[in-house]
């Protein structure tokens, strides 16, 4: 069964559908599925733009999906929208996925060398797909890594780099600077790219901040289209999750608050790996400019 509109709203916004590559092509496929099965709708330019809104607003911090929404229908209007343009433009956009995620992981492997402890915070694809091909390439190492409260999603790195023969180290998010002391160089991923800061997963502002103490290199691993040409104007938006993901009934006079994401500040990071290479932040900003114009239109 194809997931429909409303499904795919849903599963992302209960994280059922997880990470920005993941969420961008669900919400592709449920635009193409209004062109290709209707689901009660006319394959119209006017009903995909209501659709791209709708999905566009399930998670405010997912620059991914906008710029993926925003790149299949670059350029189209009411005249010009048609489903064989449609349907090449997101074929595109799963090659670009593929194809830069290759690129990421060959260029991030090479901050990792024998010995080196590495370490991750909460899951990033980017990240383990850079340690897996290191280990492939025959690199000696290890990682340390954080849980990630309330929805412990650095479990599913220690799994993933567990089943690929790699040995982890987990600690509770507390434990960061314990884990961090032990480490040669510190890998995360990214939900937001803006000229200032990143965003990524809460937690790693204050991981960063460590990291720089005590002297680990900070690099953000991630494809370019995370960037968000919002933010040359205004900030990213945090999203903010559930109450009740932290604490189903919390006491009187108690207010949980549960924010999803976090910034690292530009002075903290060593470099942001991309398709593009490795860059200092404020040289990723002038290649992306000239790489992907698309986005600053």
């Amino acid at each position: 069964m194809v997931p429909s509109l409303e499904s795919t709203i849903q599963d992302i916004r209960s994280l059922k559908i997880q990470g920005a590559e993941a969420i961008s092509v669900s919400a592709l496929y449920a635009l193409n599925n209004i062109c290709t099965w209707g689901g009660g709708r006319k394959c119209t330019y006017v009903n995909v733009i209501k659709a791209k809104k709708r999905l566009a607003a399930t998670r405010p911090t997912e620059p991914c999906m906008r710029n993926a929404m925003r790149y299949v229908l670059y350029g189209l209007d009411e005249t010009t929208f048609s489903k064989k343009v449609f349907a090449g433009r997101i074929s595109d956009v799963l090659s670009f996925f593929k194809e830069s995620g290759d690129k990421i992981a060959k260029y991030g492997r090479q901050t990792i060398k024998n010995k080196t402890v590495v370490f991750t915070h909460c899951h990033s694809s980017a990240v383990v797909n850079i340690l897996i091909c290191a280990k492939k390439a025959g690199e000696i190492f290890s990682v340390t890594n954080t849980e990630v409260r309330p929805r412990f999603q650095g479990r599913i790195t220690a799994k993933e780099l567990s089943k690929a023969g790699i040995f982890v180290k987990h600690y509770v998010d507390s434990g960061a600077k314990i884990a961090l002391s032990e480490s040669d160089v510190f890998l995360m991923g990214c939900d937001a790219i803006t000229p200032k800061y990143i965003v990524n997963k809460i937690g790693s502002g204050m991981f960063s901040d460590i990291a720089v103490s005590q002297k680990v290199p900070v690099y953000v691993c991630t494809n370019s289209w995370k960037f968000d040409p919002l933010t040359l104007k205004s900030d990213e938006p945090i999203e903010q999750r559930p109450r009740v993901e932290v604490w189903k009934t919390p006491p009187k006079l108690t207010q949980v608050r549960n924010p999803a994401f976090e910034m690292v500040f530009n002075k903290n990071i060593s470099g942001i790996i991309t398709e593009l290479g490795i860059l200092k932040p404020k040289e990723f900003i002038k290649r992306m400019k000239k790489k992907q114009q698309w986005m600053f239109d």
